[in-house]
């Protein structure tokens, strides 16, 4: 008898213990809202992906593809489009530097590779328009705009220095001359997190990617909650799936 009631207090400790760690010790991974029309944006955000293998086990996910998408809204209008992907190119290049993509005065996109022909470091010419090939420079000699500062000298801190596993936080900060400022925080597993971080054109809004492959926009006045641009994650098919790697640009 008393061994049926040390089992049956110990499973009753289990099952508590186990109750007010689910309903205390776990945090659910932040959820945001669908953007809307009346957000009234306008400009194209440029970005980075991959195409993995879908292995379930060891080894890890091979990397298919690389490809560059535009994310386009005109006030009432929301569109994301495939512009280019690596897999196009091999006739340039089996090494291409898609994370090094460039941008030139005449917005275009300028996508580094390695010639081996010639065993140097060129650039491939991309109409953003069609993404179509329209040139070749030898050496890309301008520099990427900064994106962690905007017009108002206004500094986006890296999200991982702000980033507190003990308190379980995320969020959004930037530096206004001495001041730290909050755009969004919030209690997160500590799994979850974002990158990538970069600023609108006008320097009113901030665009973040997330460890659940969402791009998010902020508002830095909070004039609008945070929420999701678009679902990055799109099965191309069966044994392969997509992950966004990285903000390219934020143009007009």
């Amino acid at each position: 008898m008393n061994g049926f009631k040390s089992l049956f207090l110990s499973l009753l400790i289990l099952i508590t213990t186990s109750l007010v760690v689910a309903f205390v010790g776990v945090i659910p991974i932040p959820t945001f809202e669908q953007a809307s029309n009346n957000l009234q944006l306008e400009g194209r955000i440029i970005y980075q992906t991959e195409v993995l293998s879908k292995n379930i086990l060891p080894p890890a996910p091979d990397i298919v593809d690389q490809c560059i998408h535009i994310l386009e809204f005109n006030k009432n209008i929301f569109e994301d489009k495939k512009l280019i992907c690596s897999s196009e190119l091999n006739s340039y290049s089996f090494d291409m530097y898609f994370y090094n993509t460039q941008i030139d005065t005449n917005g275009n996109l300028i996508i580094r590779y390695w010639n081996r022909s010639s065993n140097t470091e060129e650039g491939l010419k991309i109409d953003l328009e069609s993404g179509n090939v329209i040139g070749t420079v030898q050496v890309p000699i301008f520099q990427n705009e900064i994106s962690q500062v905007n017009i108002f000298d206004e500094k986006l801190l890296d999200p991982w220095r702000v980033k507190d596993d003990e308190r379980r936080s995320v969020g959004i900060y930037y530096q206004s001359g001495s001041e730290i400022i909050e755009v969004y925080s919030t209690k997160a597993p500590s799994s979850y997190y974002f990158f990538s971080l970069f600023w609108s054109p006008d320097g009113n809004n901030i665009v973040a990617i997330d460890s659940e492959n969402n791009i998010i926009l902020f508002s830095k006045t909070k004039e609008f909650s945070p929420v999701v641009l678009n679902n990055l994650i799109k099965i191309n098919k069966q044994d392969t799936y997509e992950t966004i790697q990285n903000i390219l640009f934020w143009t007009n």
